[in-house]
């Protein structure tokens, strides 16, 4: 695997790595969407005002208490005239009604408390004066009225609250459509994350496939590897052997050449002193020749026709009657021996006889002629 380049461990730590990145891009997705409509929400003012009317909100609920305390004023009235007992009760009405003005106010908008036994109880009986219960009926009134100003005010605040409320919604619906559309991202991502680890692994197959076969071919590489030392070890052992046999069958041919050359030169040396020799015993014989001729002209053709019959054969051994017969013979071959122009007459002449015989026996019409023929040429050779 290092030898081509290829590590799994650095393939794993990829496929980590890229499952690792997109992990974190995904929370990153989901962080930026989340902290994104966080900051939208917190930029907008309505969702301000939203929470800052959600205390409020309670406030409107006891408008129908306030409408029903409209609606006991004239009690109230009536109860304000001076009777014979001269009871409190317009005091305290009179008492609760600033209360719940304040609590308008405030804000904090709460249900009016009836006064208790115990304080009718404790407050003084006192005659009250008509004029006093007029002023205090027409003050209620009039705080009446701003009471019913301030719901106005308030329900009109509610519906712009609505308004926002709607708009904010929308907004938080448009918000979820851009999570939806941020969780298609990430799952997209975690699609290409899954696809990516599929690469992996069938590339991590392919080189598992690839080393397998690079660890066949190594091995077949080593087997030829071998096979090429063996074979080079075996042509160096028979290079040495070729060598070695050769240069001992150089040695050896070359001591035979020695040897022959040097027994050729001693049978060149022994024939060269036959040669000389024989020339020696040649001149000697030939100055005996010239005594001989010099001293006997007669017998000279004689001694030639001997020395060519010795050399033929040993005419000493011969009946005498044939070494007479033969005599003629002998000087015809000397002559022809002595005389070149002769001896090629002689020939030619036989052959001339001969094809003339051979002719005229080949030819039709002519048997006895020509087995005279012979007989007239050998009669004419005799």
């Amino acid at each position: 695997q290092q030898e081509r380049g290829i590590d799994l461990a650095k393939l794993d730590e990829w496929e980590q790595t890229i499952e690792q990145k997109s992990w974190e891009r995904a929370g990153e997705l989901h962080d930026r969407t989340i902290g994104f409509a966080v900051e939208t929400l917190a930029q907008d003012e309505t969702i301000a005002q939203l929470l800052d009317l959600k205390s409020a909100a309670g406030a409107v609920e006891p408008q129908s208490e306030y409408e029903d305390s409209e609606s006991q004023v004239p009690d109230v009235q009536d109860s304000s005239r001076p009777d014979a007992n001269g009871t409190g009760s317009d005091a305290g009405s009179a008492a609760s009604i600033p209360n719940s003005s304040h609590e308008v106010s405030s804000g904090t908008l709460t249900a009016p408390t009836a006064p208790s036994a115990t304080e009718g109880q404790s407050a003084p009986s006192r005659p009250t004066a008509p004029g006093a219960a007029r002023a205090t009926a027409g003050a209620s009134r009039g705080e009446l009225r701003q009471l019913d100003a301030e719901v106005k005010k308030l329900s009109a605040a509610r519906d712009e609250a609505e308004r926002r409320f709607s708009s904010a919604e929308s907004l938080s619906m448009e918000l979820e459509a851009r999570l939806a559309e941020m969780s298609a991202v990430s799952d997209d991502a975690l699609g290409q994350v899954e696809e990516s680890k599929q690469q992996v692994s069938m590339l991590r197959r392919a080189v598992e496939e690839k080393d397998a076969r690079l660890v066949a071919v190594q091995e077949a590489q080593q087997k030829l590897e071998d096979e090429l030392l063996r074979d080079q070890g075996r042509l160096q052992q028979l290079e040495a052997n070729f060598q070695e046999r050769l240069q001992r069958e150089v040695s050896q041919k070359e001591q035979e050449l020695l040897e022959e050359v040097a027994y050729l030169r001693k049978t060149g040396e022994l024939k060269e002193k036959r040669v000389q020799e024989l020339q020696a015993e040649k001149a000697a014989v030939e100055r005996r020749l010239l005594v001989r001729v010099g001293d006997a002209g007669g017998d000279s053709m004689l001694e030639a026709h001997t020395a060519i019959a010795r050399a033929f054969g040993d005419l000493s051994a011969e009946h005498p009657v044939l070494r007479v017969l033969d005599q003629p013979s002998l000087k015809l071959m000397a002559a022809l021996f002595k005389t070149p122009p002769l001896r090629r007459v002689f020939f030619v002449a036989s052959a001339l006889v001969w094809l003339f015989a051979l002719s005229q026996a080949v030819s039709p019409g002519s048997g006895g002629s020509a087995a005279s023929a012979p007989d007239g040429g050998d009669s004419v050779l005799v």
